[in-house]
């Protein structure tokens, strides 16, 4: 069963307020923690903010796995520019 992940309004104007400033993947982003497990080319960052709230609530469990795997997609890994 997926988990079904809600934003709550402070992350939507989050999220609103970045794609109005051009960051529409995890690209765009001027900085971006690496090591996130989650992370693929191209990520939206809508998807960005969902899956790092889930994996924030399962990562104490050592439960996680991204909500796209769980989905059955398959994406290129993110490497961030060492220039960032």
């Amino acid at each position: 069963m997926m988990p079904d992940i809600k934003l709550d309004k402070v992350y939507e104007d989050v999220i609103a307020d970045m794609l109005n400033k051009g960051y529409k993947t995890v690209e765009d982003l001027p900085a971006v923690a690496p090591n996130y497990p989650f992370l693929y080319r191209g990520m939206p960052i809508r998807e960005y903010w969902i899956e790092r709230l889930y994996y924030s609530a399962k990562m104490k469990d050592l439960s996680y796995r991204p909500l796209w795997v769980q989905r059955g997609e398959t994406h290129e890994k993110f490497i961030p520019p060492k220039n960032r």
